[in-house]
């Protein structure tokens, strides 16, 4: 059965815990930069909770550039050596690589070149994820935020590139020519407010298959926490998430005024969606 999670810091662990919520999704860039005996307040808080915070998402602070001349990765590893022990240490099973800021594409510098440095970075990670068996979901974002990997299609196209060809691109990559199990660790994720503003529908999750490592939703017009009747076809998401035989979690990760009002409503709405889905 998917899981339903909520996108919270870890002062909610046990709020979200309390309402029906199966794990918190916490931010990686917040975490890792947090002092010593903050993280350890939050760790004990999320680990005396019910729940965990299985998720991660903004997994860069944009000061990291990815993209672009004269870029190391250099800084990358060394905040790499800290974040990623530090998710695994609140039960992280997924982060999720948005970052849009630090992937962002500066003006001149051409697309191919820019994806090529993108498959550089994901193939440093590897080792760190292998490790803490952590997966990582590539997330597509809309125009608005970010210049390149606007649709599932193209971030699951820049999943599969990390495994092959593969070596030689960083001192990391000492894994051969091959890696068929790369992306048991590297995937995508689909986010449905941003594939409504880019026009994509459910079927690019469906066609994604294997490489749909996490999901994000919201009401797509708003990005508001979801609620039954707000127009957006959250049965069509579970349907589909059905048909590609996903089995993983669902975020709500949108926009709220009143968390104690409208994280219940969100649930509720997602649990109906997702059991009329699988009822069918």
């Amino acid at each position: 059965m998917i899981r339903l999670g909520i996108c919270a810091g870890w002062e909610r662990a046990g709020q979200a815990a309390n309402i029906g919520y199966d794990y918190i999704e916490m931010g990686l860039a917040a975490t890792a930069s947090m002092t010593d005996k903050d993280y350890h307040t939050a760790l004990e808080t999320v680990l005396t909770s019910p729940i965990r915070a299985e998720a991660f998402n903004v997994m860069l602070p944009s000061t990291l550039s990815l993209t672009g001349a004269d870029i190391s990765l250099d800084p990358v590893i060394t905040y790499l050596e800290r974040a990623i022990p530090r998710a695994a240490a609140f039960g992280a099973q997924v982060i999720v690589f948005g970052s849009g800021g630090a992937r962002r594409v500066p003006e001149r510098w051409d697309t191919d070149s820019a994806w090529a440095q993108l498959i550089a970075f994901l193939r440093v990670c590897l080792p760190y994820l292998e490790e803490h068996g952590i997966a990582l979901a590539i997330e597509p974002l809309r125009k608005a935020e970010t210049n390149i990997i606007h649709t599932v299609r193209e971030g699951a196209s820049l999943a599969a590139a990390v495994g092959y060809p593969f070596g030689g691109e960083s001192r990391f990559s000492s894994y051969g020519e091959r890696r068929a199990d790369v992306n048991r660790w590297i995937g995508v994720l689909g986010d449905t407010y941003h594939m409504a503003a880019e026009g994509e529908g459910y079927q690019s999750l469906i066609d994604a298959k294997d490489l749909l490592k996490h999901v994000h939703t919201a009401e797509s017009a708003t990005r508001a926490y979801p609620s039954i009747g707000d127009g957006t076809d959250y049965k069509g998401l579970f349907a589909a998430l059905n048909s590609a035989g996903y089995s993983g979690r669902v975020s709500v990760e949108g926009r709220t005024d009143d968390f104690d009002t409208d994280a219940p409503r969100a649930l509720a709405a997602l649990q109906d969606a997702r059991d009329k889905a699988f009822t069918i």
